[in-house]
């Protein structure tokens, strides 16, 4: 597989997830039911919670959004987009790992599955950014 392909697919399959998972991430607080839990903080933390959820969800959206538009000749953006993208996914994995998510045993299959996520999400960036940097390479050593 030429360069070019390698990067478009890595690129669409981990911008996709992330795509995914940033939409997701807008409807966690309905989806688990937060609300209970949420309203006995003090209005402050409660209003974080919200936030930082919000936010991070737009910019999860926003970077898969970039990880979509991005070709391999975007000049420097064809590196940095899943430089940095696949930074934020390893880290998420390696949180998970040092400190994993509580769940309950019945559910450990679940729990694989969120830290696989980040992991295949990292390494689909990371060869992205691999394909990246070996195109630049040809194309300043071909001039």
């Amino acid at each position: 597989m030429d360069l070019s392909k390698r990067y478009r697919l890595c690129t669409w399959v981990a911008g996709t997830a992330s795509l995914g998972m940033g939409a997701f991430h807008l409807a966690l607080p309905q989806v688990f039911g937060w609300g209970p839990y949420v309203d006995t903080l003090p209005p402050a933390i409660h209003w974080g919670v919200y936030s930082i959820n919000c936010f991070f969800s737009v910019l999860l959206i926003l970077g898969a959004l970039l990880s979509l538009r991005t070709r391999i000749d975007s000049g420097d953006a064809a590196k940095l987009v899943p430089f940095g993208m696949g930074v934020f996914w390893a880290i998420n994995a390696a949180y998970q790992i040092v400190i994993p998510f509580p769940m309950p045993r019945s559910m450990q299959a679940v729990r694989w599955s969120l830290l696989a996520f980040p992991i295949v999400v990292a390494a689909c960036y990371g060869a992205a950014y691999v394909a990246a940097s070996s195109f630049r390479r040809a194309a300043t050593t071909s001039n």
